[in-house]
């Protein structure tokens, strides 16, 4: 009888049961790499998102309450002068008739100043006693101050919107040129 002799099979030189196992191998860390590649990125975009929009850990603020406060419209006093409305701006309709520049009695009451590290507990008690709702009421509502030179004709048309105008007290004033009136003028407030 004639022996048989087995010829290894070989690929590049190697046995063919390691090349599977180095190929498997090889297969398996490029498929564990691409996961956490992705897995890393949809976390990072996730994060740069959160940290963009205005979120707060259960802070027990509403979106409709944050909604109200931010965009209530100002409320006309008599004594301002009713300067013509450019082309392209439109007023709104005022709601309320007995309004002042004076402060109400009960904005005493208000909480003004907080330290940091007491934040979170005041706004935890303060959102289980409805606090927050009550300071909210008692803050002064409408126009607090003149914007009459807001309101100037050379000025109009350097609002963005008709409604949106910068008090005299609290504007920013440009460096002008002496020579030009109103150029000082342009429709932002700093923040008190």
């Amino acid at each position: 009888m004639i022996p048989v002799v087995h010829k290894k099979r070989e690929i590049f030189g190697i046995d063919l049961i390691i090349f599977i196992l180095v190929l498997i191998g090889a297969l398996t860390l490029l498929t564990a790499v691409t996961f956490l590649t992705v897995l890393i990125i949809c976390y990072r975009r996730e994060r740069k998102k959160s940290t963009n929009s205005f979120s707060t850990k259960d802070s027990g603020l509403s979106g409709s309450m944050t909604w109200s406060v931010m965009y209530k419209t100002p409320v006309a006093i008599q004594d301002l002068d009713e300067s013509p409305v450019p082309e392209g701006f439109r007023t709104f309709p005022i709601t309320e008739k007995n309004s002042s520049l004076k402060q109400s009695k009960s904005d005493s009451k208000i909480v003004r100043g907080f330290r940091v590290e007491t934040l979170e507990d005041y706004l935890i008690n303060a959102k289980s006693s409805n606090l927050l709702a009550d300071e909210f009421k008692r803050l002064v509502d409408g126009q607090i101050s003149s914007w009459t030179v807001a309101r100037k004709s050379g000025n109009l048309k350097k609002n963005r919107y008709g409604n949106i105008l910068p008090y005299d007290r609290y504007r920013v004033a440009l460096n002008t040129d002496s020579s030009k009136t109103d150029s000082d003028y342009i429709n932002a407030s700093y923040i008190d």
